[in-house]
Formats: C-alpha cells, structure tokens, sequence
C-alpha cells in the first residue's frame, strides 16, 4: 500500500507530543547573534567601570610581586581573592549574556523541560545513517548557511575597518591610553555591525527552522483520522453509550410517569405527563414527553398505573414543544392545565 502524504496541519496533541520530547522550532544562530550584540553593547556600557576595577587590580598585582612569595599560605588567599575579584568585574557583561540567552530562547519555544533528548539513542551511532546525514539536503542547506554568515560577516568587517587605514597606521604615534581607547572604539564598532548583521541572518534563519518544524510534525489524514478515535473514543463505543443513555434517560422517564397526576394527549401523536405536589411546586412539572411511539409507551405506562389521560390537541402541542422535562409550565399555560388538573381532581375525588 502506498504510503501517504503527510498533507495535515499537526493538531494540537500532537504538538504537546512532540514538545514533550523536546522538539520545538528555534534557531540558535538567532540566540547566538543576540547574545554577541548584548555582550558588546555591555561591554560598551561598563567599559570605564571594568577598565577602573582592572587597572587597580593589575597595579596591585605588580605591587605585591615583589612581596609575596608564591609558596606561602598568603599567596594562594591572594589569587583566591583575585578570582573573586575578576568574577565581579565580568558579573554586568555574563549577567546580561546570560538573562538575555535565557530570554530569547524562551521567546522561540516558551519553557520546555524535558529528558528525552538526554537519553542515549544508539540508532545514531550507524555509520550508513550518519553518512546519509551527511549528504542530506539539510546539511546541504547547512553548507549554504554558514557560507553566507562567512561572507556577510567578512565583507561586513572588510568594510567597517577599510576607513580606518589611516587611524591604524598612525597608531604608532599615539600615546598607550588613545591606542586602548582607540581600538576598543573600533573593535565596538565592528562587533555591532557584525551584530546586527548576524540577527538579521538569524531572523532569516529562525523563520527558516519554523517553516522546516511545521513541514516535520505535518501527519497523514489516516493519522488525524486515527488521533480522533484515540482522543473521542470509537464511533461504535460512542453509539452504543449513547444508545445506553437513551435507555436509561427512557427507563426514568417511564418511571416518572407512573407518579404523574395526568397525561395530555395528543391523541396520538403527542403525550405529555404532568405531575404537581403544591406542598413543593409552584406549579406543574413537565416529568415526561413523547411523541408517535414513545408518547403511545408513556400512555401505555399510564394505563397500567391508573394514571388519567386526558385528550388536549392544543394543549399537549404547546407543552410538547415550549416545556422541557423537569421544568415547570410556563405561566400563559396555567389555566389550560388548571382545568385539566380540576378535572382529574374531581374525577379522582380529590381538591
């Protein structure tokens, strides 16, 4: 049998199935682009507070590697307190790295927890499936990617450092702290380029790995056929509960009517049964209704109780189609029911 085509928009289980097993539509290229941009601009931002705090921390350096010998206890809190020092200068720039990583990918794919893609699968370790990998119009696609990145960003760089020829031959004559300062500022300049370059690259690149996801997680008709089984039930299961309630919701009907005060009929093609106990109704209760077969059961059920039928075309027509079981007549429908009721009443002997 022909396989068939995966035609079908994924439904939403089965893309709660595929998240679970942690497959979602992201780029890292995107992530990747916006974490460099961020980690320059905070650079930028706390340059002159990194640059203070690491100039006093080399001077000190210096200062104290003419003291300190490097077996004693003192040297090894010294470099500990050196470590800790150049963790809270690089805290701005990871923090912000690290906040802004987190957020752009939850952006992508929202919060994901799953151990799935943890668990080893041997099935990759087959050389004939990795070789097919390798030669797949995915990696194919791959390929192209990265020689677009290469040449994007290299003219891109080419071009943001081709107008400082000049500044960068006259380096030379530049005092220490303009040489820092000057090639910090180009450094910055060029990574923003290649920033923003390298977002819109992944822009491309995350829309590129959406539109592959949507076409992976597409199912067949068979598939969406079968899903809707497994989630409603069977069609045959479905008809026989359905049938099964039906007679239940007949059997207690058929039960109510043996405590009705009065049938109205249609003759025959409408029975409607009416009960009323005015120590607890405000007024006459709908128990049962039918109509061509189920209307001659009712009446059939009444006979056998001695319950009274009363022949009412108008009547049983209106409260057959205006008043549903269990709910009381409406209030234009009062006096008709009240002389069916005084009737039977006094036919019954009662008030």
């Amino acid at each position: 049998m022909a396989t068939q085509e995966r035609t079908e928009a994924a439904t939403p289980r089965r893309r709660e199935q595929v998240r679970r097993r942690g497959q979602v539509a992201k780029s890292v290229e995107l992530t990747s682009a916006i974490v460099l941009l961020v980690a320059f601009v905070a650079l930028r931002a706390c340059a002159e507070y990194m640059s203070g705090r690491l100039g006093g921390l080399m001077t000190d350096a210096i200062s104290r590697s003419a003291v300190i010998s490097p077996t004693t206890n003192e040297f090894y809190s010294y470099l500990i307190r050196v470590g800790l020092e150049t963790l809270l200068i690089m805290a701005p720039v990871v923090l912000a790295v690290g906040v802004i990583g987190f957020a752009v990918t939850s952006v992508q794919v929202g919060f994901v927890l799953s151990g799935e893609p943890l668990v080893p699968n041997f099935a990759r370790l087959d050389p004939v499936a990795g070789l097919s990998r390798m030669v797949s119009a995915r990696a194919l696609v791959e390929l192209a990617k990265a020689m677009i990145k290469v040449v994007a960003v290299g003219y891109v760089g080419y071009k943001a450092i081709a107008g400082e020829y000049q500044n960068l031959f006259g380096m030379a004559d530049m005092s220490v702290g303009r040489m820092v300062a000057y090639v910090g500022g180009l450094t910055f300049n060029v990574g923003i380029k290649i920033g923003v370059v390298l977002v819109v690259l992944g822009i491309a690149d995350y829309m590129f790995q959406r539109f592959e996801f949507e076409k992976s997680i597409r199912m067949t008709k068979e598939e969406v056929r079968q899903e809707a089984k497994e989630y409603d039930g069977d069609p045959l299961i479905r008809s026989r509960i359905r049938a099964k309630q039906r007679q239940m919701s007949m059997a207690r009907m058929m039960h109510a009517v043996k405590k009705a005060d009065v049938v109205v009929t249609n003759p025959t093609h409408y029975a409607v049964a009416l009960a009323y106990d005015q120590a607890k109704m405000d007024a006459p209760v709908v128990v049962a209704k039918g109509k061509n077969l189920i209307a001659e059961r009712i009446k059939e059920v009444a006979r056998e109780h001695g319950v009274q039928i009363v022949e009412n075309k108008p009547l049983a027509q209106a409260l057959y189609k205006s008043v549903e079981i269990g709910q009381q007549i409406p209030v234009e429908l009062y006096k008709a029911v009240a002389e069916v009721l005084a009737y039977v009443y006094r036919l019954q002997h009662r008030r």
